[in-house]
C-alpha cells in the first residue's frame, strides 16, 4: 500500500509542477502536499482501526496443514459436538485417506476413512462425538490430525481449527 501511496504523491507533484494554478507555483505545490499527507494520515488512521474493512469479521481460522488443507467456508462445528470440515487434497498426486482425529477441550473423538482422492479433490469429514458449546460461541483450537496414504507409504497431517459453534 505504501508504493500506492508514493505513486500518488507524484502524480500530484508532478501536475503541481506541470499545470501550476496560479502565479505562485510553490504555494500551491505545497498546498498540494499538505491535503496530501493529512489525506494520507487520516486514511491510514481508519484503516488501522479497521473503519475501511467491508468484509465479515470470521472467527473460523486454521492453522498448519501443508498438504491437505480445511477451505474456510466448509468448516461447521455443531454446538452438539458434530465437526464438519472439507478438506482438499493439496498433495499433488493421489492419496488415500485412512482416518482423522480431533482434539480440543478435553475431549476427543475421530473416524476410520478409506477413501481415495485424487490431486485438487475435496473431501467432507463428519464427525460426531466431539466438542459442545454454546452457539455463537468460539472453540477452542482443536488439534486435527489426518493419517493418509500415498505411494511412498504412510503420512500425517496435523494442524488446527478455530470456529464458531452453530
Amino acid at each position: 500500500m505504501s508504493y500506492a501511496l508514493i505513486g500518488i504523491a507524484a502524480i500530484l507533484v508532478f501536475f503541481a509542477f506541470r499545470v501550476g494554478a496560479g502565479r505562485n507555483r510553490r504555494r500551491d505545490l505545497l498546498a498540494v502536499l499538505l491535503v496530501f499527507l493529512a489525506g494520507t494520515s487520516l486514511f491510514m488512521a481508519g484503516w488501522e482501526i479497521g473503519l475501511f474493512y467491508m468484509g465479515c469479521r470470521s472467527s473460523v481460522a486454521y492453522m498448519g496443514f501443508g498438504k491437505i488443507t480445511p477451505n474456510l467456508p466448509g468448516i461447521i462445528l455443531g454446538k452438539e459436538g458434530r465437526f464438519n470440515v472439507i478438506f482438499s487434497n493439496r498433495y499433488g498426486a493421489a492419496i488415500i485417506i485412512k482416518g482423522v482425529n480431533v482434539v480440543g477441550g478435553g475431549e476427543s473423538c475421530s473416524r476410520e476413512y478409506n477413501e481415495s482422492l485424487g490431486a485438487g479433490e475435496n473431501f467432507n469429514v463428519e464427525i460426531d462425538g466431539c466438542l459442545q458449546g454454546k452457539a455463537g460461541e468460539k472453540s477452542p483450537p482443536l488439534k486435527v490430525t489426518i493419517d493418509y496414504s500415498t505411494d511412498n507409504g504412510p503420512a500425517q497431517e496435523y494442524g488446527e481449527i478455530t470456529g464458531i459453534f452453530e
